[in-house]
């Protein structure tokens, strides 16, 4: 598990499909850690009360497990013990991951001298959410590489767009409130979800300890390139560490206005090295494919330069109110 300052779920895969696999008799195929994980599930319904607490400690902090694997568990348990402690594991281990309350994300922040990484989004960080966010969820916040890079480098937010609570209820009736628990994505759907899309139910802030904004990004982006993305704004913050006050705003966007250039370039290099690409239907282009998203990464950094050098609370208390707006019943 990652500490109070980042966040993200887990890293390495398990493949257990099913409570039976998982408790049965180790196979062949099994490795060291499909059993370990067979044997913890399997004591979250012992009749010693001690030994079902302790496997769920274990299970809270054990690393290389992803969520998903977990709720196919707890999906295809039988027994209701298990089931429910296998719900308050995955609920636990996503909670604890991500700051919620930025106030403290900017005083941790402070004491480290990190960036602040705000993911804000449709849904909590444990419940419902966008599609989107629910893939970045389970696949990009879950990569090894990119938990270890987050962990040394940010203090992770996770804002829900949908409102704060109030007195155990959000402030309006949300669609979203209304929806089952949310399953992990299929293969199929992470294959089709566009790179760079989601608009802006998914927004990546990237801010100073004092709460400046030093780089944007909108839409869903795999690992790899998120990764990047991450160390673009660490160097708009060393940036802004060398740079007056007064003059933050113009330099970040001058940085933003090169990149954007330079992306642009590329996509009109793809044009002229695949034209035989362009003339296939687009899902059929890997491309044409990147060709779009580079398009979305240029209309998110020139957001980014109008939004450099601003105070991220004003912001993100306007996608509240847009938000729960969006999600009342009429």
């Amino acid at each position: 598990m990652l500490g109070t300052t980042i966040a993200v779920v887990v890293v390495f895969s398990y493949h257990t499909t099913s409570v039976d696999q998982a408790v049965g008799e180790p196979t062949v195929q099994q490795s060291p850690a499909d059993v370990k994980l067979a044997k913890l599930v399997k004591e979250l319904d012992s009749q010693s009360f001690r030994e079902r607490e302790h496997a769920q400690q274990i299970l809270l902090q054990l690393p290389g497990v992803l969520t998903g694997n977990l709720e196919q568990l707890r999906k295809t348990a039988e027994s209701p013990e298990t089931r429910g402690r296998l719900e308050q594991i995955i609920r636990q281990r996503c909670r604890g991951a991500w700051h919620r309350d930025m106030a403290k994300a900017l005083s941790a922040a402070r004491g480290e001298d990190k960036l602040v990484m705000v993911f804000s989004t449709r849904g909590p960080v444990d419940g419902y959410s966008c599609m989107g966010a629910n893939l970045m969820r389970h696949t990009t916040f879950a990569d090894e590489q990119l938990v270890q890079d987050l962990r040394k480098q940010v203090v992770a937010v996770w804002h829900d767009q949908n409102g704060v609570l109030l007195n155990g209820n959000r402030p309006a009736a949300l669609i979203c409130d209304l929806q089952p628990v949310q399953t992990p994505p299929t293969k199929e759907m992470i294959k089709a979800y566009p790179v760079g899309g989601g608009g802006g139910n998914l927004r990546t802030y990237f801010c100073t300890p004092s709460g400046k904004i030093v780089h944007y990004l909108e839409g869903y982006w795999p690992a790899k390139q998120f990764a990047a993305e991450v160390r673009y704004a660490q160097a708009q913050y060393r940036a802004m560490k060398e740079t007056p006050a007064g003059a933050m705003p113009k330099t970040l966007a001058a940085n933003l206005s090169k990149e954007i250039a330079a992306i642009e370039a590329e996509r009109k290099e793809l044009i002229e090295r695949h034209p035989e690409e362009f003339k296939k239907p687009f899902p059929q282009s890997e491309i044409r494919r990147l060709h779009a998203s580079l398009g979305l990464k240029i209309k998110a950094y020139r957001d980014a330069a109008k939004l450099a050098g601003k105070d991220i609370s004003p912001v993100l208390a306007v996608l509240v109110v847009k938000s729960i707006n969006l999600g009342k019943f009429k």
